[in-house]
């Protein structure tokens, strides 16, 4: 009986230190912050009657403008500084464009698309759809689920785990361990 249960807490234990290497390892490559890749995973926890953790990976792709997105060579057109427009620098005809940070920590560059906040508040990356200035559409990075499959991924997260788990049980098993006395 004293095994199950500290196998079972120190399963738990481990898991929450994997996660940790998960977000880390999600938040560099795709230029996030830890805690906005840690709300896309979702720990499965361990009971004494079921002993299996496992951490699941949710969410859709990731605005574009939470990717440090800024627009260049034309106006900025989102309603900060007192809703006045600020120049973001010259386009010497070459037109704008929006550079992110791309995943591996490369800039990418969108030509033509501009940063806007819509009425509702919410700040995003569009492009025009044709020559007219409606409709548009919004751009996306990539989704949090997709480079959790990556095999890097898997690796931080494996040895987070197997460097871990040893000592956790042993701790774990020698406190259950002393109870019984």
């Amino acid at each position: 009986q004293a095994v199950p249960k500290a196998a079972s807490r120190a399963l738990n234990k481990v898991i929450k230190a994997t996660e940790s290497a998960a977000a880390k390892y999600l938040a560099k490559d795709i230029g996030v912050k830890q805690s906005e890749a840690r709300k896309h995973l979702k720990i499965i926890r361990s009971t004494r009657t079921n002993l299996i953790v496992a951490i699941e990976a949710q969410g859709r792709r990731i605005p574009l403008y939470q990717l440090k997105a800024r627009q260049v060579g034309q106006r900025d057109r989102s309603r900060g500084a007192g809703g006045q427009y600020a120049t973001m620098g010259k386009s010497r005809g070459r037109g704008g464009g929006v550079t992110y940070r791309g995943q591996d920590g490369k800039r990418g560059f969108i030509p033509g698309a501009f940063v806007a906040q819509m009425k509702n508040g919410h700040m995003g990356v569009f492009t025009r759809k044709g020559k007219d200035r409606l409709p548009i559409s919004e751009k996306f990075g990539p989704s949090v689920p997709r480079v959790f499959i990556k095999q890097a991924a898997i690796k931080a997260m494996d040895d987070a785990a197997s460097a871990q788990w040893r000592t956790v049980f042993d701790q774990e098993l020698r406190y259950e361990l002393s109870k019984l006395r």
